[in-house]
């Protein structure tokens, strides 16, 4: 079991689309197995977001291969968002691998999220979710989010809408040498991702 006690975050580079992608497709598939569909066409925006320079991997301490990915964008789904809601940073591909799971990575990256909001003087995080996946969207209301309303569009798997309050961490760490961010999981998580 690798150490907890940290989580080092950097944008993925095109060089790393495979391993984010590799991320996106163990998440699927689990999905898949509970009866959820994530993606109706894989890997979905995950090569653009890596291309564009919005996607991060994440590491534990004592770990070679990423555990997590997520993508933070600043631009809204017109499907989704009101030009009035643009005013936020956008979560979007946020998946944990297995061998992670219960180490509380996905409430780190969602406070990470949180962070960089606050320090690009936004607002809000919001995110959707998958309309039919109550799990996770009562995963992000144990995760300070509110729910706001669910879009139902016949080509989407995703539309219910939520967001949070963008707000500063100490335990977000930013290393300008390296470009990474280290994150503190010493105080842990009770809410973990649905497993």
């Amino acid at each position: 079991m690798p150490n907890r006690a940290n989580l080092t975050l950097r944008i993925a580079e095109p060089s790393d689309l495979d391993q984010t992608v590799a991320i996106i497709r163990e998440a699927t598939e689990w999905l898949e197995r509970q009866g959820i569909l994530w993606l109706r066409e894989f890997p979905g925006a995950t090569p653009q977001r890596v291309a564009n320079g919005t996607a991060w991997l994440a590491y534990l301490d004592g770990t070679a291969e990423p555990v997590a990915t997520v993508a933070l964008e600043t631009t809204a789904d017109p499907e989704f968002w009101t030009p009035q809601e643009s005013n936020a940073l956008f979560v979007h591909g946020l998946a944990v691998r297995r061998s992670a799971g219960g180490l509380g990575v996905g409430g780190k990256l969602l406070e990470f999220a949180s962070d960089q909001a606050a320090r690009r003087a936004l607002p809000w995080i919001r995110l959707d979710c998958n309309k039919a996946n109550k799990q996770l969207q009562e995963y992000y209301l144990r995760q300070g989010f509110t729910y706001l309303r669910t879009v139902n569009l016949p080509h989407r798997n995703s539309g219910a809408l939520f967001q949070k309050s963008a707000e500063r961490s100490a335990a977000i760490i930013a290393d300008p040498r390296s470009g990474c961010i280290a994150v503190n999981l010493a105080e842990g998580d009770d809410n973990q991702l649905p497993s």
